[in-house]
């Protein structure tokens, strides 16, 4: 891409869209323009929000541009005329196909919540990868975009297993395209509960997570028992194996006596 600092350029924002309105992450725009050494003059990738920036050069007589994506194509078509030096282009496409999204509604707590246990947790998405293939050497390439996001809900295992098969359900806290986010939760019955982080709106982009969570008991008004270990409270991955990168460290609870309080619910994340 020609730079400000060999001549006067104009910019070019090319922003991709699926059937629906949704960004589309991943797109490979390809521009061209007359001349040596062709076939093609540049080509970048869209981030999450379906956008990409190209710095062209002035006084060229055309650019034509190219979209392929995993949600359809736009053939060769031409976007600029006579290029002017310090103009800002515009490029909108909308693709025929569709990107998944959450068909999640706000729950309700039932009316007599067990209010025992409270999760509280944080996590930051600093950046997303997105990867592509060279046009000219078809070799796989990664290009970082900061930050990244997440869409985030709790549900309980029968909304878990609607979300699964694609079906409507319904959740606590949902959070649609989030790049952080602090808060608790307090768990109102005996089900196993699920703590969601989901990136299926995204066509190709990888998400760079950091996460944190904890998990505090209420004993108030348990009836006090002895001769029992402390039942485990289990933490499973989902899904399992995961990317080999991920860590995740484990902490074990402080002050025990070896009394049994109480028998947690199962808690997945």
């Amino acid at each position: 891409t020609t730079t400000e600092r060999y001549t006067p350029v104009c910019t070019l924002v090319v922003d991709v869209d699926d059937a629906n309105g949704n960004p589309v992450d991943g797109a490979r725009i390809i521009i061209d323009a007359p001349g040596y050494p062709g076939p093609r003059a540049t080509f970048g990738l869209t981030s999450t929000s379906g956008e990409c920036r190209f710095l062209l050069g002035d006084s060229i007589s055309w650019f034509s541009g190219q979209v392929t994506s995993a949600v359809g194509s736009e053939p060769t078509t031409t976007i600029i005329n006579n290029s002017q030096p310090g103009e800002l282009y515009t490029w909108d496409v909308d693709l025929t196909g569709t990107i998944p999204s959450l068909q999640a509604e706000p729950d309700t707590m039932p009316t007599h919540p067990r209010n025992e246990y409270r999760l509280e947790f944080q996590f930051n998405v600093p950046s997303e990868l997105d990867y592509a293939e060279n046009p000219d050497d078809h070799n796989v390439f990664s290009e970082s975009f900061s930050p990244g996001n997440l869409d985030f809900f709790i549900c309980d295992s029968g909304n878990y297993k609607a979300y699964v098969s694609g079906d409507s359900f319904r959740a606590f806290q949902i959070s649609l395209d989030m790049s952080s986010k602090d808060g608790s939760f307090v768990i109102p019955t005996d089900s196993c509960w699920y703590l969601v982080l989901s990136n299926e709106d995204e066509s190709t982009a990888s998400q760079l997570l950091d996460i944190h969570v904890k998990l505090f008991h209420q004993q108030t008004g348990i009836k006090y028992r002895t001769g029992f270990k402390i039942a485990p409270i289990r933490f499973w991955v989902s899904p399992n194996p995961f990317h080999k990168n991920t860590v995740i460290h484990g902490y074990g609870p402080i002050g025990l006596t070896g009394n049994l309080t109480g028998s947690p619910p199962g808690l997945y994340w």
